[in-house]
């Protein structure tokens, strides 16, 4: 009973401090799908494939730099969001990385207050470290595959990342052990993109807990993401979960677990209604009818959610519906947006961007493109 007297006064906080009208919000995709990069046309190497949701910056020269990375992450790079074009080097090589026992690198989420110094969080995958110390996979998927969130830094606006010194690395891990006896994954895997509210910035990041706890997102918060070990996880009342401490995000709150059903892989603040929109991919009953596709929320305070609403329908998995491809990492963002991180909707005219896995016999292959369709926003009072 107190602890809901404490959330209830904190929501009632954060509310009674806002400044706009609240308003509803709807999300509809319209047009064509148009696609910003194919593999088979423009790819530099092969490994050169859209495997994480898109994020883009301003550089400190104007130009927008759109990551939708890989394991040897690579940008897009141009005048505006929708005129990027493959830059043919990589900005952080796992393979640089092989002998320090660290797995595979994604760079999943970036933040840059002056468009030179750029701060990223990014995915570890620790399979292969895994496995290199005995696990076995037993053709179980999932199996063996421990993850975390590591933080990386660009001094140079993007052209090169490093990860940040081993002291202080860390951002969410669940450990860096496979539990005995488990077969799902493991850890920490993915993140939304950074985003601003008020006097601190906030990203989501997708536990999987191999059955220990239950697996959803959690809400992390930090006052400066340029100092990796400050990010704090959401306890339910607070932000109190130092998540960069070994095992500690087992003890974060899942957010909204009805309503966020997958992974938010995108949060965006509609400046016109005072609303958070977060972009996730689902499986949900709509209209009696049961639709794969991607999917909106909408929050007033990032922690109570809405019903989730269809953007976009769309196969996502493999052979869902069709056996040729399916669709991952819904992703929005605003070409007009006046952040220099993009994490607002500052005009009418938002984009859906995501990945099109292209399949072969039914099974995945490395053509992969990024597309993305317009969107429609409809607000009401």
């Amino acid at each position: 009973m107190a602890m809901r007297a404490v959330r209830a006064l904190f929501l009632i906080f954060i509310c009674l401090s806002c400044s706009y009208v609240l308003a509803d919000v709807r999300v509809e995709a319209v047009g064509e799908i148009k696609t910003l990069y194919s593999w088979e046309v423009d790819r530099c190497e092969a490994e050169f494939i859209p495997d994480s949701p898109a994020r883009a910056f301003r550089r400190y020269d104007g130009k927008t730099l759109l990551l939708a990375t890989h394991r040897e992450n690579w940008v897009l790079e141009g005048d505006t969001l929708l005129n990027v074009q493959p830059r043919c080097r990589s900005v952080l090589r796992s393979s640089a990385y092989a002998n320090s026992g660290l797995g595979a690198l994604w760079i999943e989420a970036v933040y840059t207050p002056d468009g030179k110094n750029v701060y990223a969080l990014v995915s570890n995958d620790l399979t292969s470290v895994m496995l290199g110390q005995g696990c076995k996979k037993d053709g179980k998927p999932g199996r063996c595959w421990v993850n975390r969130i590591l933080a990386a830094r660009s001094l140079d606006g993007g052209t090169n990342f490093s990860l940040e010194p081993e002291a202080k690395r860390a951002v969410a891990t669940a450990g860096d052990d496979f539990p005995e006896g488990r077969e799902e994954r493991y850890g920490v895997f993915t993140t939304s993109n950074i985003f601003r509210w008020r006097d601190h910035y906030f990203t989501f990041v997708w536990r999987g807990s191999a059955g220990r706890t239950k697996s959803g997102n959690c809400l992390l918060r930090n006052a400066d993401p340029s100092k990796p070990h400050e990010w704090l996880g959401w306890d339910g009342r607070q932000f109190s979960i130092k998540s960069a401490e070994k095992g500690a995000i087992l003890d974060c709150a899942i957010v909204a677990p009805k309503e966020l059903v997958g992974e938010v892989r995108s949060v965006i603040f509609d400046k016109k209604s005072g609303m958070w929109i977060a972009a996730f991919s689902g499986r949900l009953n709509v209209d009696g009818k049961v639709t794969t596709g991607f999917y909106y929320s909408v929050s007033k305070n990032l922690v109570e959610w809405s019903t989730p609403r269809l953007a976009m329908a769309a196969p996502t998995k493999p052979r869902e519906q069709q056996s040729d491809y399916f669709l991952m990492y819904p992703s929005m963002l605003d070409p007009n947006s006046k952040s220099r991180i993009y994490d607002t909707l500052d005009g009418d005219q938002p984009v859906m961007f995501f990945t099109k896995q292209h399949l072969l016999h039914g099974r995945g292959t490395m053509k992969r493109d990024l597309q993305f369709v317009q969107l429609r926003i409809v607000r009401s009072p």
